[in-house]
């Protein structure tokens, strides 16, 4: 029985690196990779091994590959918008990482991703939070895992042996910490100039639980905009969106063929 778990994110600066540390330092793996590892780039796992990577990104292109192996299963890590675009990787400086576009782009393409039963959706809030917790939701979701059980989640750091691109996007960060939840509110300036240039998002927040009602708003009001641009400068126009649906399944003919 061979199995690939394939950690990925609603955006980078999800928390799919922490996910990935505690998945290779308390469960017993096979094999895995320093840090980022694209699925369509990873050989498929050998009878019996136990393979987990991560890469956020690869949730825009996941829906024709997980279709196409049954030895494959995702979890997606979400987080909540309104800290991704106010995080800061340990590459980017005083600098903001991500723009609200991706994390958008994510959801409206990570919808029908998720519907799938070997996909499962964790909150990067809930990890932090709970960490213990989610590592016992993980093997209800995927009982395979169980037996392969070594440590907590919340005891991760006394075993990781991080490299140093996973330290970087942890900013350095070894216990669990819940400290970088609700940080937009130290940040309004940047999640106002975000919202401006690429629009709201409370139906999403309200989709995934992070709010009830549009109230929030009210604490961006009399705010000046931020409108410098983020460290990862993706450029998500129409020439983008046309190479991601073209890659999406040359990646996925990729993975079938040569992987």
């Amino acid at each position: 029985m061979q199995k690939h778990i394939h950690v990925i994110g609603s955006s980078p600066r999800s928390g799919t690196t922490l996910l990935n540390e505690m998945m290779v330092c308390c469960f017993q793996v096979d094999r895995h990779y320093p840090h980022e590892r694209a699925i369509f780039r990873t050989p498929k796992p050998k009878p019996g091994e136990l393979l987990v990577t991560k890469r956020p990104k690869d949730a825009l292109f996941m829906d024709p590959i997980i279709a196409s192996n049954r030895d494959v299963y995702c979890i997606y890590v979400v987080r909540d918008p309104r800290d991704v675009v106010v995080s800061r990787h340990g590459d980017s400086g005083d600098q903001y990482y991500i723009s609200l576009a991706w994390w958008k782009l994510v959801y409206r393409q990570s919808q029908q991703l998720l519907q799938n039963p070997r996909v499962m959706k964790i909150k990067y809030e809930d990890l932090v939070a709970d960490p213990n917790s989610v590592q016992q939701q993980i093997m209800d979701k995927f009982p395979f895992i169980r037996e392969r059980l070594l440590h907590d989640f919340s005891d991760y750091y006394l075993y990781s042996n991080a490299s140093d691109k996973a330290k970087r996007a942890m900013n350095q960060r070894r216990e669990v910490t819940a400290s970088s939840v609700s940080n937009w509110r130290k940040h309004l300036p940047r999640l106002a100039g975000q919202l401006h240039l690429y629009g709201g998002i409370s139906e999403e927040l309200k989709a995934y639980g992070y709010e009830a009602d549009d109230n929030w708003l009210a604490e961006l009001e009399g705010v000046e905009p931020d409108l410098t641009r983020s460290f990862s400068r993706n450029e998500l126009g129409w020439f983008f969106l046309t190479k991601m649906v073209i890659r999406r399944w040359i990646y996925a003919i990729r993975y079938r063929l040569f992987c």
